[in-house]
């Protein structure tokens, strides 16, 4: 049976199960750490349906396949169509319902 909860992202933050990024939600504003740089963008929520707007981060340089996780992450976040909450877990996906990224509850 699959559990899925109503989002409700203001307020929470999130550790990637696949790596060293992170994500926080406040007030219309997210951002985290992508691995080697802090970055931020604006987000809109209507229920299940996210999107990001343009991803603004620092520039500090870092090992040449950190950076490239990095870059991935970001790309990865300008495709999120939607978002649900399953298992405790946020699940980020695409238009097509392709799963993007998957993040534990940090906090």
């Amino acid at each position: 049976m699959k559990l899925v909860a109503a989002i409700i992202l203001a307020g929470t933050q999130w550790a990637s199960v696949d790596g060293p990024q992170t994500l926080a939600f406040q007030a219309g504003q997210a951002g985290g750490s992508g691995g080697c740089n802090r970055y931020g963008a604006s987000y809109q929520q209507q229920g299940a349906r996210l999107h990001f707007g343009p991803i603004m981060a620092t520039r500090m340089a870092c090992a040449p396949t950190v950076m490239t996780r990095e870059q991935n992450w970001f790309e990865r976040l300008d495709l999120v169509a939607t978002a649900e909450v399953r298992n405790r877990m946020l699940v980020l996906k695409d238009g097509a319902g392709h799963v993007l990224a998957r993040l534990k509850r940090a906090r």
